[in-house]
């Protein structure tokens, strides 16, 4: 009879610590977590920190050129629209277009900003004749032509801007600029 207290409390006595290796293994992989955490934290506000730095430097480096451009493109909107005013010219949807432009382009550069506004308006231009042929040429498998369908293009728009700024941080020009560095 002893024999079978003394299983019993092996078996109780070994759950307990693999309850405890387990409690034990959990807390590790919580505080490993919350490291991991705090240092993609950290990563991010120190990228967004060199973002803002490097806008600024090239701002304090070249107003000239800056101020010269912000001129061109205020007065060839005007010519365009035939009318100013504050709904032309400061909307939200204008101000988070050019956003768009220059984080696709490249944040601190002029090029980046000319390069990310062809590719935002090429995009904005086109991007629903192409989705209108790849909807037309997919009309026997079932969902994707909804998926393609022309409507949904700003979903698209916003993939590929999520997809831009995942491969590229710095930008179009940014990649191509650390690309050519030796």
């Amino acid at each position: 009879m002893s024999i079978e207290g003394s299983g019993a409390t092996n078996g109780a006595h070994s759950a307990s610590e693999t309850a405890q290796r387990i409690a034990k293994n959990a807390r590790a992989t919580v505080s490993d977590l919350a490291e991991q955490a705090s240092a993609a934290t950290d990563d991010l506000v120190s990228r967004a920190t060199d973002a803002v730095d490097r806008v600024h430097l090239t701002i304090r480096d070249n107003p000239y050129e800056i101020a010269g451009m912000a001129v061109l493109a205020g007065a060839l909107n005007a010519l365009w629209l035939r009318y100013t005013g504050p709904d032309t010219t400061l909307s939200f949807a204008i101000m988070l277009d050019i956003l768009l432009m220059v984080v696709i382009g490249g944040m601190g550069t002029l090029y980046g900003s000319a390069v990310g506004a062809t590719l935002f308006v090429v995009a904005q231009n086109y991007l629903q004749d192409l989705m209108k042929l790849g909807s037309d040429a997919m009309k026997g498998l079932p969902l994707l032509p909804d998926l393609l369908h022309p409507d949904r293009w700003l979903l698209w728009l916003g993939l590929l801007f999520i997809v831009c700024v995942y491969y590229f941080p710095y930008g179009i020009v940014g990649r191509l600029r650390a690309g050519a560095r030796p």
